[in-house]
C-alpha cells in the first residue's frame, strides 16, 4: 500500500518572523553597502556573500547553521513524520 504522506525533502522553518524581518534588513543592508562602492575588495566580497546569504534565510525560513545546532526560533514545532 503507498504512503499517504511521502517524507518531504523540504527542510522545515526554524526562523520565526521577527528573526526573518532582522536578516533580511541585515540582507538588503550589507548588499547596499556593496553596490554604492562604500567598501571594496575582500571586505565587499564577504559583505556580499553575507547579504545574499542572508536573504536566502529570510525568504526560505530555514537558517542551515541554526538546524545543525539544533536551535529554532520558529513559534510553532515542525510536523513529525511517522
Amino acid at each position: 500500500m503507498a504512503d499517504k504522506n511521502p517524507p518531504s525533502n523540504k527542510a522545515a522553518p526554524n526562523l520565526s518572523g521577527w528573526d526573518r524581518v532582522v536578516r533580511g534588513l541585515l540582507g538588503f543592508g550589507f548588499l547596499f553597502i556593496v553596490v554604492t562602492e562604500r567598501v571594496s575588495g575582500n571586505t565587499a566580497f564577504i559583505l556580499l556573500l553575507l547579504g545574499l546569504a542572508f536573504l536566502l534565510n529570510a525568504v526560505s525560513g530555514v537558517c542551515m547553521l541554526y538546524k545543525i545546532l539544533g536551535v529554532t526560533t520558529c513559534p510553532v514545532p515542525p510536523k513529525k513524520s511517522k
